[in-house]
């Protein structure tokens, strides 16, 4: 499957490119034991690179309204499912598993998807009483700092969109993982990292 070389790289600060690390991954299917990509793995120059990306995207992401982070989503959602049969050859392949369980993977990876779309307009908060006669106290829910999402081999997409998609909301994306979840490529399963919500109280 000739795709997997194109995907042999890394998403760092907006461009795919390859590793500069001393040693590679070798992808191959375990079923056939066909070969599928080398992949060389990144520097740790690389990997700071991708994590300082993401803390300087996190500004701008931080700032758009909801709406606008929910047309992403929905635009994540439909490249899945216009390239679904692509996603689950390569799942097929790199798994070695079976038609069906690639495509129980992408129904829970879309789910993840549609409900990710839901949460961008249902943020979270509180408002709690105060000691100051005529104040409130309100607590949000901010980002507190760029997270690396790390899946499971055995069910990557899926994984990696429950893990991801909620944080996302009021968060940031930009980089790090293999070759499956970037078969959707330029949005959803593109090797991504995130900013974790945390909480903050303010009167």
């Amino acid at each position: 499957m000739s795709h997997f070389t194109d995907l042999a790289h890394q998403y760092i600060d907006g461009e795919w490119k390859p590793g500069s690390g001393s040693w590679d991954i070798i992808d191959f299917n375990p079923y056939t034991g066909e070969k599928l990509a080398s992949i060389t793995v990144a520097t740790v120059a690389e990997v700071d690179r991708a994590y300082r990306a993401a803390e300087r995207a996190q500004t701008a992401w931080a700032e758009t309204n909801p709406y606008t982070r929910r047309l992403v989503f929905e635009r994540a959602l439909r490249i899945v499912e216009d390239r679904e049969e692509e996603i689950a050859e390569t799942i097929v392949a790199e798994l070695g598993g079976t038609r069906l369980k690639a495509a129980f993977e992408l129904h829970l990876a879309k789910e993840f998807l549609r409900e990710a779309v839901q949460l961008a307009l249902r943020p979270e908060g509180r408002i709690l009483p105060s000691p100051v006669d005529g104040k409130e106290n309100r607590v949000y829910r901010v980002p507190v700092g760029v997270v690396g999402v790390i899946s499971p081999s055995t069910s990557p997409s899926s994984s990696r969109s429950s893990r991801s998609r909620p944080p996302s909301r009021s968060a940031t994306p930009s980089s790090s993982s293999p070759t499956r979840t970037l078969r959707s490529a330029a949005a959803p399963s593109s090797p991504r990292s995130w900013r974790r919500p945390g909480s903050r109280p303010a009167c």
